[in-house]
């Protein structure tokens, strides 16, 4: 079984949810993968990785605090509409842009009944968020994805003449990320000020 696919692809650029707000307090995670047994082998995750994820996200998000997930929430159709249920409970108002994992259930009203409302993958403040780290098409600075799992390097790096943000919770300590703890890693002004000033908030 192939895991990862590590291919850059084109860009499919959508329109962000219009209650979706992204500002430096905004909670960023991918590709959880609950319930997924055979990760602990693949990714060399602990064997309590789903306690360690839901534990994590209840100590950290608050019930007002905005969530953006980029992909593969759960993994296997035998438990997934457990998972969507216990997802649901988790804190946060919750959205996500669909993984590869996440459009192969039969039960397309999964996603819903985890408490997620969906967007299309999005380009805001010349920063694209998605499933999948992406070929630089120029309208866009940084690529904040996930996918890649433990296929290092986590965090930023650079290539193919752009700069990504791979935020795969295996590199992330199992843990969601606050935007602004993103923005200033990557050396980008995270003050919402200046987000509302560029048009873009």
């Amino acid at each position: 079984m192939v895991l990862v696919d590590l291919t850059i692809n084109s860009a499919h650029i959508g329109v962000m949810h219009p209650d979706l707000i992204l500002n430096e307090r905004t909670w960023i995670i991918s590709d959880t993968h609950f319930g997924h047994t055979n990760i602990i082998k693949y990714c060399g995750r602990p064997f309590n990785h789903n306690e360690i994820m839901l534990d994590a996200w209840e100590d950290l998000v608050q019930p007002a605090d905005y969530v953006l997930h980029l992909g593969d929430v759960t993994m296997w159709h035998r438990t997934h509409r457990t998972w969507a249920a216990t997802v649901k409970e988790l804190p946060g108002k919750k959205f996500l842009i669909r993984g590869n994992h996440d459009d192969q259930w039969t039960d397309k009203q999964w996603m819903t009944r985890a408490g997620f409302r969906v967007t299309d993958p999005f380009v805001w403040n010349r920063i694209y968020f998605s499933h999948t780290p992406s070929i630089p098409s120029g309208m866009w600075d940084v690529n904040i994805h996930g996918h890649a799992h433990n296929h290092k390097p986590y965090r930023k790096y650079e290539m193919m003449l752009g700069t990504y943000y791979n935020v795969s919770i295996e590199g992330m300590d199992y843990k969601p990320v606050r935007l602004g703890t993103i923005l200033d890693e990557l050396g980008l002004d995270n003050t919402p000020q200046d987000m509302i000033q560029s048009g873009i908030a």
